[in-house]
């Protein structure tokens, strides 16, 4: 990687980080390499890893600190991506952990020696998966000209919001990996103008935002935000290839964990439109 290799990343404030190892698109590195830029976490970085000489139990521990703190910043500084592989190369063994809002499934460490195609299917997946497989919203297209695009889907007809600002990012691992835009959607010819709200909710609660919106709506209470739109964003799955709602538990049965864990939460990708026309 020549000179890029130490140049830590930028794209998020003051905070620098320095992986081991970078997954980014061709070119990149030349880029970075010729003209003297940092990685630009936002835009350049599609996954990332930590090496280190020897395995062990401490390495093992000390690396995934190590990794689970730049995923965390990774993943606050694409806003429009949910999941993210690592890869620890301790010595002759790598593991792949997948890293989302319901927290981290870990693959055991496996011999590079004695399991070469298992090594081999890790690395070329990883490298050759496309966005969606990496798990970047579909909804949710790239910054293009200084201007983003959400598209929803209300009563079968498909509309796009023009984002303005990104107001929110939950950098947290475990959590809701609640994000928050301001933008505007034309309905009914006429401009609105709405909040975008992506986060991961747990469909067996009886009562979640977006029912709790529409129930006050009905109730004519005064103050409260009116719920525009409400759907589940579909992926693509990555075997089968169709289209089903984004879940954690996709990724649960794709690594064949005997069952969720105390350290990992079953939920599913809601997008919640609202105007406060009426605040």
């Amino acid at each position: 990687m020549g000179k890029a290799a130490n140049n830590p990343m930028s794209g998020l404030g003051g905070a620098i980080r320095k992986p081991d190892l970078l997954l980014c698109e061709e070119g990149v590195v030349t880029k970075c390499d010729v003209k003297q830029e940092k990685f630009d976490m936002r835009i350049d970085i599609y996954a990332m890893g930590e090496m280190k000489k020897r395995y062990g139990d401490d390495n093992k521990k000390d690396s995934y600190i190590e990794l689970a703190g730049k995923v965390a910043f990774l993943l606050e500084a694409q806003d429009r991506r949910y999941t993210m592989p690592g890869i620890q190369l301790l010595g002759n063994k790598i593991i792949l952990t997948i890293f989302d809002c319901g927290g981290w499934i870990s693959t055991y460490p496996l011999d590079i020696h004695q399991f070469p195609e298992e090594f081999l299917c890790i690395i070329l997946r990883v490298t050759f998966a496309d966005g969606i497989t990496l798990s970047f919203n579909p909804t949710v297209s790239p910054t293009q000209n200084s201007q983003r695009v959400i598209q929803i889907t209300k009563h079968s007809k498909q509309y796009e919001i023009l984002v303005d600002m990104l107001l929110f990012f939950s950098g947290s691992l475990h959590g809701c990996g609640t994000t928050v835009w301001s933008g505007t959607v034309m309905i009914n010819q006429e401009d609105e103008d709405v909040v975008v709200k992506d986060s991961w909710v747990d469909l067996l609660r009886q009562y979640m935002e977006g029912r709790i919106l529409k129930v006050l709506e009905t109730a004519s209470v005064e103050g409260v935000l009116r719920l525009v739109h409400e759907q589940q964003v579909q992926t693509r799955h990555p075997i089968m290839q169709e289209l089903l709602n984004n879940s954690t538990h996709i990724l649960h049965m794709l690594l064949r964990a005997p069952r969720p864990s105390a350290l990992y939460y079953l939920c599913v990708l809601s997008c919640l439109v609202s105007n406060h026309k009426n605040i």
